[in-house]
């Protein structure tokens, strides 16, 4: 089981990171099925969100991960 993570100044990078894999992962011809699902992609970090609104990382995160899908970070998401 994984350790809870915070959303620090430094996950912005390593999260653009994993999310280009995962981008890149459902474009293979063999994930058509998954693409067709409806999505959003979430980045929850359950244990506290320590970016501040005001830090070039968060505003990294504002300009490049948001308009590519990318949602969060929250601490909690509710799924209806």
């Amino acid at each position: 089981m994984s350790t809870p993570k915070k959303a620090r100044v430094t996950f912005p990078s390593k999260l653009a990171d994993k999310f280009r894999w995962l981008r890149d992962y459902l474009e293979r011809p063999r994930q058509a099925a998954l693409r067709s699902l409806p999505r959003e992609v979430h980045w929850v970090a359950h244990d506290g969100v320590k970016i501040l609104k005001h830090s070039p990382q968060y505003k990294r995160l504002v300009a490049t991960l948001r308009p590519a899908g990318l949602r969060g970070p929250v601490k909690h998401l509710t799924l209806a």
